[in-house]
């Protein structure tokens, strides 16, 4: 029989993930649908007991969910479910052809639901021109002759293939030896042959009957929905490329609607498997217990922790309404429907391992002890070892205590479980492998009877955490648990040792037990250096910064009440610069010596710790008096210098800082994120730095929906051109116009430009609106030239970051030649700063070559917001501008005094004798307008002559206004 490589875990993922994203509806409540499918080993699978797994399984019951239908599958032939089809049978089955390839009456979706590999079979003596078999209702003889002579064994053969009009007839001729091969898709599968090859993916798609149009649109509605939710990353969600760092929780309403409506959440855990879960008192420890414990924090409600002494008792809580949902089951869809179960997404991972006896060893035929009701004893176990080897036991440690009383040979728990148990003295006589045979994803079940939006919640919950969190309470947990030491161990390890220790009397017993004091010592000592110390530099870690942040508080009460505490987070700015003189080592040199120079120096620096990473610090400051802050950012807008022992440094910081809550409770998590959001803003923003305050956060929140939302409403039109008028002021007719952006958002409503451009301009997203509004506005030109009617040149915004963009000339140039334009009728507006601190690279000319290209391509070039920045003039005298734009706030400032009016006139004169067109932005006054004629100035733009108007208002006012 021949196995296809299909991925069982990504079909469980995908199961799962199409499962509970949807609205939840009951099984009992939807009409069925009678599928027809075809048994493939790895497609679909039947266990004989009604148990389907496999990759169109997983497909199909996702289908399900958002086409809101019961799946009832029929099995059967390709050709046996296109006749049920035909004859109304089935409402639905799988086909190979789309609609413009078949011509048998049914209708199909435009999307396939999975691949299959289309299979060649041939006898051992092909002859020179072989005849290749095929079936018309699955395949085109042109695709199949193609790849027949490119993927074929023999590829001098001349092949030669025969149409055959069912399956049935196509095997019978092979059977008889009338064709000398067959070509067959993977649901036809030969497990008497072996394929010689593959020739080609074929695309599977739902065929319904004729007439069910509204069951094709449910269908294909579905699909869209389902590819919506990008399903190329979700499928390999192996546990090496998860979500490391944590997704941001956003809940929707009905999700806290629910959480508010069950303030506790039963949890049931089997508490016999340390580290895991087990019982202190009356109370369940370990990673299950505190995962639980941080999702609670999170999402604002108790999981409640009930104990169970074994996992099918944990289970039966579930099953029987003590407990709304179970701490750890395993993510395989077919498990989850055998115990009536829903599972989230994996949040962490478990390894399995052989334990045996030091003296035993393994045997030919050993007995093996399994733990009853556990996924992996029927997984791995059951499938390994004949049943008669086979003894089962309730728990691991029951497990573990029969190899040991040598009741049976061997057992198998979790490595962390194993590491744990061996360690005590009780357990010396036993052996681990530390092999891993079995590694399985951990996931949270979920009792069906349960809202299902219970499941979605925890989802969220699972992705926010992350895979680096979890690790880190993994890592917690376990430090928590100390192995225990006693003189049992000590002897049993070293007979020989205890023995002259008895001999030589108290004195070596003496020695002994000082020996073993000072090696828990340094053990001891071992592993808080390695809790809570750097390990590159020797700094606190943000562990201890965490932990020992309260106590800070604590000390420094009374500067809390004054309002003098604040956290600061301190980010290196480039930092990749330093990194490419130095090595990581001596990065770690240099930070530890920075951060012990500024502690030594400035007395309100009073602790620090580091994350992690060498760029960054947390610093617990105390301040003097309340304005002290100030004080200190004044210092930071320069270079901070430092005399290291390697080299002198200079250090440019972006700060987060947030102000310890003078009163009320205090939570070290939340000031830790508090701190991290501010110096995020800070170094999106470009500030120097940023104080947290309420805002932040939902400013914060604002700016990633915007960036979210942009490509999607770019796609749908969202973003609008609109136009404003500029004039000649001396005689008052339209002399051009700016293209300006709206953006009217399905989800947001209109947002205007302020709240938006800022925000891309931040990332490169800025370009791609630049591109559009500048595409669209040559498009509305052109279609007005080749109408014949008026237009006026229109001036287009350019972001600065296109100066430093790689192929930016090229996309211009191409974008020229695509729309041709008359020379001028296109003016690309370009900030003064976008031209500062630009740097040349090898790939790049320069901006002076970069402003002559775009004039040689047909473009005019204006610099706007003239006299805002830092270096005009000498700009000016370098870079071929055609226009120059005076910034609204010149204008004002002449309003106000003569010196103002006197830039006013120079700005003016200057531009008119270097041959520039001179414009004045931000006109609303006939003052305003008389002031800049009686100086000179030609054009005007602003709300005295006309407000933006859209599209077709243009059109009119230019057919009114312009001149040709």
């Amino acid at each position: 029989m021949r196995k296809y490589p299909f991925n069982i875990k990504t079909a469980a993922v995908l199961f799962f993930l199409l499962f509970f994203t949807a609205s939840a509806v009951s099984a009992g409540e939807l009409p069925e649908l009678r599928i027809g499918v075809t048994c493939a080993p790895g497609a679909f699978e039947d266990d004989g007991r009604g148990v389907y797994s496999g990759i169109l399984y997983s497909h199909i019951e996702g289908l399900a969910i958002y086409a809101e239908f019961s799946p009832v599958y029929v099995t059967g032939t390709l050709d046996e479910n296109m006749q049920r089809l035909a004859d109304g049978e089935i409402d639905m089955t799988i086909v190979a052809k789309r609609d413009s390839e078949a011509d048998d009456g049914f209708l199909r979706t435009v999307r396939s639901i999975m691949r299959m590999p289309c299979n060649l079979y041939f006898s051992e003596d092909i002859g020179v021109h072989p005849r290749i078999g095929y079936c018309t209702k699955f395949h085109n003889e042109e695709i199949l002759k193609k790849t027949l002579y490119e993927h074929a064994a023999y590829a001098d053969t001349d092949y030669i293939p025969v149409a055959f009009d069912s399956l049935d007839e196509l095997i019978k001729a092979w059977e008889i030896g009338s064709i000398e091969g067959i070509a067959v898709s993977g649901f036809e599968y030969l497990p008497e042959e072996e394929a010689r090859c593959s020739l080609f993916l074929e695309n599977f798609y739902l065929a319904m009957p004729a007439g069910k149009e509204e069951l094709k649109t449910r269908i294909i509605q579905a699909m869209e929905k389902i590819r919506s939710l990008g399903p190329e990353k979700m499928w390999g969600a192996t546990p090496e490329n998860r979500n490391f760092g944590g997704q941001p929780l956003f809940l929707q309403r009905d999700e806290k609607e629910y959480l508010k409506n069950h303030p506790v959440i039963r949890v049931s855990v089997y508490a016999g498997q340390a580290p895991y879960a087990y019982m202190a008192g009356d109370e369940v420890h370990g990673i299950y217990p505190d995962y639980f414990k941080r999702a609670g924090l999170d999402l604002g409600v108790e999981f409640r922790m009930i104990p169970a002494k074994t996992y099918s008792e944990s289970m039966e809580m579930v099953h029987d309404g003590r407990a709304d949902m179970v701490a750890s089951v395993y993510s395989d869809p077919a498990w989850a429907k055998e115990n009536d179960m829903w599972f989230t997404f994996p949040y962490m991972d478990a390894s399995y391992t052989g334990i045996i006896r030091r003296d035993r060893g393994v045997t030919k035929n050993p007995r093996v002890a399994a733990v009853r009701g556990v996924f992996f004893t029927k997984q791995y176990i059951e499938k390994n070892f004949p049943k008669e080897q086979i003894v089962y036991y309730g728990t691991d440690r029951d497990a573990i205590e029969a190899v040991r009383s040598g009741l049976v040979d061997m057992c198998y728990a979790k490595i962390l479980l194993a590491q744990l148990l061996l360690t005590q003295p009780e357990y010396a006589v036993l052996y681990s492998t530390g092999q891993s045979v079995m590694l399985q994803d951990v996931a949270m079940g979920v009792c069906r009877r349960t809202d299902p939006i219970l499941v979605r919640i925890l989802n969220k919950e699972i992705s926010h955490i992350g895979t680096g969190a979890t690790q880190a309470l993994i890592d917690e947990s376990a430090l928590a648990i100390t192995p225990e030491h006693s003189w049992r161990t000590f002897v049993y390890y070293y007979p020989i040792r205890t023995l002259t220790a008895v001999i030589l009397f108290s004195s070596f017993i003496i020695g002994v037990v000082v020996y073993i004091y000072r090696q828990r010592q340094k053990n001891y000592e071992r592993l808080q250096y390695a809790a809570y110390r750097h390990s590159k530099s020797g700094l606190y870690n943000l562990r201890w910064f965490e932990e020992n942040l309260p106590l800070l508080i604590e000390e420094n009460r009374e500067a809390r009440e004054d309002g003098r505490l604040y956290i600061m987070l301190n980010n290196v700015c480039h930092f990749d610069r330093l990194m490419a003189v130095c090595s990581r080592h001596e990065a770690a040199v240099l930070q530890k010596e920075i951060l012990a120079s500024m502690h030594a120096h400035y007395p309100w620096f009073y602790r620090y710790a580091t994350p992690g990473t060498l760029n960054q610090s947390y610093v617990f400051c105390v301040f003097s008096d309340r304005t002290q802050l100030q004080r200190i950012l004044a210092e930071f807008e320069s270079d901070i210098h430092v005399k290291s022992t390697l080299f002198p440094v200079s250090m440019q910081y972006n700060v987060g800082i947030v102000q310890v809550p003078p009163t009320g409770e205090i939570s070290a998590l939340e000031l830790i994120q508090q701190v991290e959001i501010a110096q995020a803003e800070a170094d999106e923003s470009g500030a120097l730095y940023c104080i947290y305050d309420e805002n932040l956060m939902a400013k914060r929140a604002r700016h990633q929906q915007i960036e979210s939302m942009f490509r999607k409403s770019l796609e749908a039109g969202e973003f609008e051109v609109w136009y404003q008028p500029k004039y000649d002021l001396y005689t008052n007719e339209a002399a051009g116009a700016e293209a300006l952006v709206r953006w009217n958002s399905s989800a947001m409503g209109e947002v205007q430009p302020a709240g938006f451009v800022p925000v891309l301009e931040r990332t490169s997203l800025i370009l791609e609106l630049d591109y559009y509004v500048l595409e669209k506005t040559m498009r509305y030109l052109k279609g007005r030239i080749d109408a014949g009617l008026p237009v006026v040149p229109v001036s287009v915004n350019q972001s600065g970051k296109h100066v430093a963009e790689t192929g930016y000339l090229d996309r211009m140039r191409q974008l020229a030649e695509k729309i041709p334009l008359p020379k001028g009728l296109i003016e690309l507006e370009i900030t003064e700063t976008a031209f500062v601190d630009y740097e040349t690279q090898a790939a790049r000319e320069d901006a002076v070559h970069i402003a002559r290209e775009l004039r040689s391509m047909g473009y005019r070039l204006a610099m706007d917001d003239f006299c805002t920045g830092y270096s005009s003039i000498a700009m000016l005298q370098t870079l071929p501008m055609d226009t120059i734009k005076i910034d609204r706030a010149v204008l004002l400032a002449a309003e106000k005094d003569s010196k103002g009016l006197t830039i006013l006139r120079g700005v003016i004169d200057f531009g008119r004798r270097l041959g520039m067109t001179v414009l004045c932005e931000g006109i609303e006054t006939r003052e305003q307008e008389q002031m800049l004629r009686e100086n000179g100035c030609m054009l005007g733009q602003g709300f005295l002559y006309a407000e933006p108007m859209d599209e077709e208002q243009f059109s009119d006012f230019l057919v009114r206004k312009a001149v040709n």
